[in-house]
């Protein structure tokens, strides 16, 4: 009668009536996959398409002066942080419209500001909206550069 290393009964046959170990292995070799650790698949770190805008705006509003390069450096960064070209050119490229919405914001407030201070009280609004409506269409070329550079970024560190 061989004897169960599992729950430990005795079976008269070679297969355990209570959990169906194969009783023929000799003792040192049995081995339960069940009790076994499975080895877990090990999570890698994904990105963050959110802290890549951010932290691709931040890096625009410092480098936004260099005419190609600032958009296309603050790009990269948002796509290594988002990591994976895709999610690397989304990022890249929200960065670049936050970007050109906070500037159109403190344009049209400051061209409005300055012609209320000359005493165009009309007038402010009007300039206000034309320095910002010519700020939208610059800052759009620039919201594509980011998305170049994300692209690259999120493809030289990817998921």
């Amino acid at each position: 009668m061989p004897f169960c290393p599992r729950c430990g009964k005795y079976s008269e046959s070679n297969y355990c009536p209570d959990c169906g170990v194969d009783l023929r292995a000799a003792a040192g070799q049995y081995v339960d996959l069940r009790d076994s650790p499975s080895p877990q698949p090990q999570a890698r770190p994904s990105g963050s398409i959110g802290l890549g805008s951010l932290a691709g705006f931040l890096l625009l509003i410092l480098l936004g002066s260099i005419p190609v390069l600032g958009a296309l450096i603050s790009g990269f960064v948002a796509g290594l942080i988002a990591r994976g070209a895709g999610r690397g050119a989304l990022a890249g490229f929200i960065a670049g419209i936050i970007g050109a919405v906070v500037l159109t914001f403190v344009l049209t407030v400051g061209g409005a500001a300055i012609g209320g201070v000359f005493g165009l009280g009309g007038l402010g609004g009007l300039l206000g909206g034309l320095v910002g409506g010519s700020a939208v269409l610059l800052s759009l070329g620039s919201a594509i550069l980011c998305l170049i550079g994300g692209l690259v970024g999120g493809a030289l560190r990817h998921r």
